[in-house]
């Protein structure tokens, strides 16, 4: 996996919560990386480090997966997902937004683009949320190797991805599944792939319910 993937696929979503106030204090630098504990990720389920939330990971994990949590401000952190097949998963989490935050505020940090294809807020079980679909051009995990004149050369892919980003209990969560193309796919079958990852992503979040 690339160093960059991880920054690359949470610089947004920081971007928008700057805009906000959202973050309580400010991002570090460099983001930091750890690997996950076998304790907190085993049989397919992965546990945050405070219990804050577990994810389900058998659906929708291709095989060569690898996890690391990454913290990239104090009040922000969360776990990132890679698997052989160009895969990039994340779940972030910022705790203690201002309770002047909203899903419409989060919303206009956004704007749709030819990178950022759609932008909707969908009720759902979990109440509202922005729903957001996009390309990261070479921002996938995995390298494509071609033949130009007498060299050899790599390219990273682009990444397609599918977001969720939601309120719960004063934390702002953002799910994110971004797929690579495995050949000539047209991008409205990428999206759809995304899609269909995000929706099994989501099905297996648990957040633990608010204290008394």
């Amino acid at each position: 996996m690339s160093a960059n993937a991880p920054r690359r696929l949470v610089a947004p979503f920081l971007a928008a919560l700057l805009v906000l106030g959202a973050a309580a204090a400010p991002a570090a630098a460099q983001p930091r990386l750890a690997k996950v504990p076998a304790k907190r990720f085993s049989r397919g389920l992965y546990t945050a480090p405070d219990g804050e939330f577990t994810l389900r990971c058998d659906e929708w994990l291709l095989p060569g997966a690898r996890a690391e949590e990454q913290q990239v401000a104090t009040s922000t952190r969360g776990v990132i997902f890679t698997d052989d097949f160009g895969g990039a998963y994340t779940v972030m989490r910022t705790a203690d937004a201002p309770e002047s935050v909203t899903v419409e505020r989060i919303a206009e940090g956004f704007t749709v683009n030819d990178l950022l294809r759609e932008k909707t807020i969908v009720e759902t079980g979990r109440g509202r949320e922005l729903r957001l679909l996009g390309i990261d051009r070479g921002g996938s995990p995995s390298v494509r190797r071609t033949r130009e004149g007498k060299e050899w050369v790599e390219r990273r892919l682009d990444l397609y991805a599918a977001w969720s980003m939601f309120l719960d209990h004063g934390s702002i969560y953002r799910v994110t599944a971004g797929v690579s193309p495995l050949g000539e796919e047209s991008d409205a079958l990428m999206f759809e792939r995304a899609r269909r990852k995000l929706e099994a992503m989501l099905a297996g979040l648990t957040i633990r319910p608010a204290g008394p």
